[in-house]
């Protein structure tokens, strides 16, 4: 089932990014990343994810920001 499953990683810090996308990925899960809010809309309608984690701070657009168009 976790085949099937995408994240997408959505942080400004590349260490945490990393972190996230290869814990998710020993998982199964698909993983896809983004380092900033808008990049993040960006990709949303390639990527489909399931699972968001979103930093609130962010560079740009904020965390909160981000969210509220996501959920758009």
């Amino acid at each position: 089932m976790a085949d099937h499953v995408t994240v997408l990683v959505i942080d400004d810090d590349p260490s945490i990014r990393d972190y996230l996308e290869t814990l998710a990925t020993r998982q199964g899960y698909g993983v896809h990343t983004a380092s900033d809010g808008e990049s993040a809309l960006a990709s949303l309608d390639r990527t489909r994810p399931d699972l968001i984690t979103l930093d609130t701070v962010l560079p740009g657009m904020d965390g909160l920001e981000t969210l509220r168009r996501i959920k758009q």
